[in-house]
């Protein structure tokens, strides 16, 4: 704070900078910033000399930001952006803070001479895409094909770096890192193996933290990314996807963005890449752990309970939009006053009633047993009145490179990963779709809550024919598919389905209505209802993994006892469903000792 040009000098460590003086400040030494910078008034004259730097060194990666610069402030000359990435072996959706007159190779490989080059232990990392050449041992002489247009060669030569083409509606391949620069907004897919250190010749090198760096000059103020500037030279169509990269070396609330922004519906699509499970199950090429996944953030919550995702797009992030069915054209805005570069987030919860609804998730069962992420997940929620047309309500699924989970609507062909629907009729039926397995044995986790007074909610599995009655609250399904059985591995072998029952006078709402003893039980179930004497009921053992283990139809004696007789059962808890012959149904809980 003052009233005349502040001089910096020394080399020096800071965690915070504020600038409050029209006169400025300016930097003759170079000067690491590990907390934030914000710019009252006046201009901060960096000339190459600030580092934004990362900080692993705490419990959580930290990344200095800079914060709102004011109308009266400017950031002047070069300045350096760093970003963590923990070590997981995934595709990142990435962006630079700055533009740079450097090329790729130059930052993000730090300008690294072959792929086996490490420069700079901890930063930097491989971005392949050279071909091999089927006349060269590539893997006995790789140099001999390294370096080619910038990239680090790779023994399958695939590209690890891509941009998204709005006009086209897919990917690229970036085809020189020597040549291209980097520019804020422009956004890329890009593998982060590691740092430099992981040795590409080798699938079982392990990953390690590495930090991404960049050079150049910071975009103050207010920016819109409109069709022009975001490379749009056609006519966008409904749900075709943008995908932009955060402007700022500062955490922005997403929200914000999406409010101030046209011609894009209202919710943002997020790459998640600690999704999919541990990084890596083993080193079988069938077994083999996720790479992340897409999730959708609408403003209240993720669609995926799994991921840390919210609000908050951080540092060298980018995120995908799709277009709305306006013809307003396309403009995202990012704004000064969006930027949040505190360190505490605040988590959202929605102030209105929760709704009845679903959320499918799928594990591969290694990273289900080890407590790890879901590779995909879906959610469904209902309401009364809601429409069951696939409109501005449903979200469409952005297809993972790994395994997919999505709710299949036939009537528009459309694949879902958020739908709002109407509630459920007495034996609808909702196709589930799963594609892309990498392993054989998975886990099918089904969170359902606020199941309405009345309403059961099955999940029927059309493969090996069970049907599973889901309980409020967590349950868990597992099951196997071989790729030689094309039937375990159709799209639709797994849907919910929905029954209902209205309870009066004479059904089993009454608590004295149905008497099942001895609770906890041994090997026999005795069962008194009047209601259902001398008659039929089907009687159902369900355990609490959602398999029926028990299903037999029994008579009932004219005063409305049955007996059941070696039930064999292992010691646990189970769900005992007993449907009369007028379809009412009556469920308790089960204690086998």
């Amino acid at each position: 704070v003052g009233d005349s040009r502040q001089i910096i000098s020394g080399e020096g460590r800071y965690e915070r900078i504020i600038l409050d003086n029209s006169a400025g400040a300016e930097l003759t030494d170079p000067v690491d910033i590990f907390g934030s910078l914000e710019i009252e008034a006046g201009d901060f004259i960096s000339d190459g000399n600030a580092t934004f730097r990362c900080d692993f060194s705490g419990s959580n990666p930290k990344t200095a930001m800079i914060g709102e610069i004011k109308a009266l402030g400017n950031i002047v000359g070069d300045v350096t952006t760093e970003q963590c990435y923990p070590g997981r072996r995934a595709f990142r959706l990435v962006t630079p803070s700055v533009n740079t007159t450097t090329s790729i190779r130059e930052n993000w490989q730090e300008s690294a001479t072959a792929w086996d080059d490490d420069p700079n232990p901890g930063y930097g990392t491989h971005i392949t895409g050279v071909s091999p050449n089927p006349n060269i041992n590539a893997n006995s002489d790789p140099s001999i094909q390294d370096g080619n247009n910038g990239f680090d060669w790779q023994p399958s030569g695939n590209a690890s770096m891509f941009n998204w083409n709005a006009n086209t509606g897919g990917w690229s391949a970036v085809n020189n890192t020597n040549t291209n620069t980097l520019s804020v907004g422009e956004a890329y897919f890009l593998m982060i193996r590691g740092s430099r250190a992981v040795n590409l010749g080798l699938n079982t090198s392990p990953t390690s933290n590495t930090i991404l760096r960049e050079t150049g000059n910071v975009v103050n103020g207010d920016i819109n990314f409109d069709e022009t500037a975001l490379g749009i030279t056609s006519s966008l169509n409904e749900d075709d996807a943008i995908l932009v990269g955060n402007p700022y070396q500062a955490t922005v609330n997403l929200n914000e963005v999406i409010d101030n922004s046209t011609g894009i519906k209202d919710f943002a699509i997020i790459w998640d890449p600690k999704l999919g499970g541990v990084s890596n199950v083993n080193t079988s090429s069938d077994n083999l752990g996720g790479r992340g996944a897409y999730i959708v953030w609408d403003k209240v919550e993720s669609s995926n309970p799994d991921s840390e995702m919210n609000q908050y797009l951080h540092p060298m992030q980018s995120v995908l939009f799709l277009k709305d069915g306006t013809s307003d054209p396309v403009n995202i805005a990012f704004r000064e006053t969006h930027k949040n570069t505190n360190a505490i987030q605040t988590q959202v919860f929605r102030t209105q009633e929760t709704p009845f609804e679903i959320t499918s998730l799928i594990y591969d069962d290694v990273s289900f047993k080890s407590k790890n992420t879901s590779r995909d997940a879906v959610k469904i929620t209902f309401s009364e009145g809601a429409s069951n047309e696939v409109d501005q309500n449903d979200i469409k699924k952005s297809g993972n490179m790994d395994e997919n989970l999505a709710r299949f609507d036939a009537k528009s062909n459309s694949y879902l990963v958020v739908e709002k629907r109407n509630l459920p009729k007495d034996g609808e039926e909702l196709p589930l779709y799963m594609d892309q397995f990498r392993t054989q044995s998975y886990i099918l986790k089904s969170i359902v809550k606020n199941i309405p007074s009345g309403t059961h909610v099955f999940l029927k599995d059309a493969y090996t024919g069970e049907t599973y009655l889901l309980d409020e609250g967590e349950n868990i399904t597992a099951f196997s598919v071989d790729r030689n059985t094309p039937q375990s591995i159709q799209g639709n072998r797994f849907s919910f389905t929905f029954g209902l029952q209205t309870l009066n006078a004479d059904s089993f709402d009454h608590p004295n209505e149905v008497n099942v003893y001895p609770n906890p039980i041994d090997r026999i179930i005795n069962i008194h209802s009047p209601s259902i004497s001398a008659s039929k009921a089907k009687i159902e053992i369900i355990d609490l993994l959602g398999k029926q283990v028990y299903q037999n139809s029994h008579q009932f004696d004219e005063s409305g006892y049955l007996e059941i007789k070696d039930v064999n059962l292992a010691q646990g808890a189970y769900i005992l469903k007993i449907t009369s012959n007028k379809n009412i149904v009556s469920i308790h809980k089960l204690i086998k000792k």
